[in-house]
């Protein structure tokens, strides 16, 4: 302690304290990762996992989409669009998926496009 300052005033902490402070602060960060996984947990629940595999732009108005979707036995959606040159987004469609025998299963959709598409997307899929 310094020789000028008034005695018992600004004594170091106690060890106690500082024992209870990383408890509290051990236990909030405990409390916000449960928080966080059970977010994810559910956030990702309804989804099916899927991928793009190719995209063929056939004429001005239609885009072919073909992706692989994992079922693992439920009904689902996926969305997809086509963008133009420009990012501009010209056409989606929600695609049904029903399950089939196999894990993994390839759908092929032509998306009409309201002007030439640059490319097709795979938004994403979801469990109904």
């Amino acid at each position: 302690m310094r020789p000028d300052l008034p005695p018992g005033r600004y004594d170091p902490p106690r060890r106690r304290d500082r024992v209870l402070a990383g408890l509290l602060a051990g236990a909030l960060a405990v409390a916000a990762l449960v928080a966080g996984f059970a977010a994810y947990s559910r956030h990702q629940a309804g989804r099916l996992d899927a991928e793009l595999t190719a995209y063929d732009v056939r004429s001005d108005s239609v885009v072919r989409i073909t992706f692989q979707v994992v079922t693992r036995g439920h009904r689902g959606e996926c969305q997809v669009r086509a963008r133009d040159r420009t990012g501009t987004e010209t056409g989606s469609q929600l695609v049904p998926v029903s399950p089939t025998g196999q894990r993994t299963q390839v759908v092929s959709v032509d998306l009409v496009t309201r002007t030439r598409a640059a490319n097709g997307e795979l938004v994403g899929c979801r469990r109904l």
